[in-house]
């Protein structure tokens, strides 16, 4: 009886080292797909980021020139309608075209 118990023990404990051989093969493959999915988060997570830091930059950007356009055209706006006292007949100062004759 021994011999038979020791013959089951010995193929179960083979079976449990085939079963255990295609686990740890499983585990490594998941370990290896959960690190590559990780790595590109990271990498779709650092894109995310450099695009929040150029949208804020644009934004920044376009104010900047909202501010400028605005300023620019207060400024024309202004200069538009001066009249230069000392050239003879009417003359206007307009700082993106030169002096222009009125009449």
């Amino acid at each position: 009886m021994s011999q038979d118990e020791a013959t089951l023990h010995t193929r179960d404990l083979d079976n449990l080292t085939k079963r255990n051989q295609q686990l740890y093969d499983q585990y490594i493959r998941i370990d290896i797909e959960c690190n590559r999915a990780q790595q590109e988060l990271s990498e779709a997570n650092s894109r995310v980021e450099q695009l929040r830091n150029e949208n804020a930059n644009l934004r920044a950007e376009k104010k900047i020139w909202e501010v400028c356009l605005c300023w620019v055209s207060e400024k024309r706006d202004a200069q538009s309608f001066q009249v230069c006292p000392s050239s003879p007949g009417a003359r206007e100062q307009d700082p993106f075209r030169g002096t222009v004759s009125l009449g």
